[in-house]
């Protein structure tokens, strides 16, 4: 809730001109978040936390990821009260929170959108999905260079992947 984590996949676009979901956790209706990844309309990256009333801290990235042919490696991370967002291995950017506890959402977690949220699901394929209760600053190198993850990319396509944390 209040502590630190990180979260890590690698990521292929298939449409770089509309906002997408990579993956985080919400409910149907949009009012039961904690975490986001998300790409915005005109190809920032933004890692976001919500507290308990909806009330988010986001950190965006300074650059753009905009092609559909390589593959690209977002960490989103919080250490103390610091959010950071790793492009490619390279520190993009990074805001403080100050004391701020994550909402403990009962809502599913989703890949490829955000829980049950219908909306602005992902386009494009979803690799190595990671997520630990630790930072990963520090780890991002390893992180980038394949130490963490799952083998099996995911095609998100035509559908979405959803899956329940415990």
């Amino acid at each position: 809730n209040g502590t630190d984590f990180f979260v890590s996949c690698w990521i292929k676009r298939g449409d770089v001109s509309r906002q997408q979901y990579v993956l985080g956790q919400n409910n149907s209706g949009g009012i039961d978040l904690s975490v986001i990844i998300n790409i915005t309309a005109t190809n920032f990256i933004e890692g976001y936390i919500f507290n308990s009333i909806n009330t988010p801290k986001v950190v965006v990235s300074s650059s753009t990821i905009t092609d559909t042919t390589n593959w690209h490696n977002i960490i989103f991370t919080r250490s103390g009260n610091t959010l950071y967002l790793y492009i490619d291995g390279v520190l993009s950017n990074s805001s403080a929170t100050g004391v701020f506890t994550i909402n403990n959402s009962g809502s599913s977690f989703g890949i490829g959108q955000t829980g049950a949220y219908p909306s602005n699901r992902f386009n494009g394929l979803i690799d190595m999905v990671h997520i630990e209760k630790q930072s990963a600053v520090g780890l991002q190198s390893k992180i980038y260079n394949g130490g963490f993850g799952m083998p099996y990319p995911f095609n998100v396509n035509n559908g979405f992947l959803n899956f329940f944390m415990s």
